[in-house]
């Protein structure tokens, strides 16, 4: 079960998230002044154990806009939970792994280099260290730390089934099935195209993991 603590904060104590990718336009923030001004501010601005807005940046522009001497609002905060899905984290992550995704869409041209495959609701943003084994956020948001690889790919790799050596060439767990190497179709001459040094690093972390 998510745990939420809701308390009082200052508006000059919470920080904006400087690589938030949503930006709000005048026509939209004034939008959102009338809705809230009619309803009134209906959910909690999240913030995460650093009191960085995670979640809420034009909430708090509206608050800051239409009095400027308003000194507080209500933030939710994961700063209180003992448990260990924490709320804040999670917004986060979700965040975060947009940004991932749209790094990953650019740097592979929007194709799986795999499959060869473009269309964008069977691409996923595959994590070579999984996102809870990273030690930073600057891995979490790394590009190198990821590949555009199409659903099945993504699932055969973030099980373990497959992974790539230095080089590209990939690599075949004993526990795939032929059915699903089918599928996949795997090749000799299949390898995933002209890795990194960063990428190196990161795919000796995952063969590790997997036994290979």
């Amino acid at each position: 079960m998510i745990k939420w603590s809701v308390e009082s904060r200052k508006l000059s104590e919470l920080k904006a998230y400087e690589k938030n990718p949503r930006r709000i336009t005048e026509k939209g923030l004034n939008d959102l002044i009338k809705s809230l001004e009619l309803f009134g501010l209906a959910e909690p601005i999240v913030i995460n154990r650093d009191d960085i807005i995670v979640g809420g940046h034009p909430e708090r522009r509206f608050l800051e806009q239409v009095d400027e001497h308003h000194s507080g609002c209500d933030a939710r905060s994961d700063a209180l939970c003992n448990h260990p899905c924490h709320s804040g984290r999670l917004v986060i992550q979700r965040e975060g792994q947009d940004i991932v995704r749209a790094a990953l869409m650019d740097y592979w041209n929007c194709r799986c280099p795999l499959t060869g495959i473009t269309e964008h609701a069977l691409l996923r943003a595959s994590y070579i260290v999984a996102w809870a084994d990273c030690e930073t956020d600057a891995l979490r948001l790394n590009v190198h730390n990821g590949l555009l690889l199409s659903a099945l790919w993504d699932a055969a790799f973030d099980a373990g089934l497959v992974s790539f050596s230095d080089t590209g060439e990939v690599l075949r767990s004993p526990n795939l099935s032929e059915t699903a190497a089918s599928a996949l179709q795997l090749s000799p001459n299949l390898r995933l195209p002209s890795p990194t040094a960063a990428h190196r690093v990161n795919l000796q972390r995952h063969r590790t993991k997997y036994g290979y």
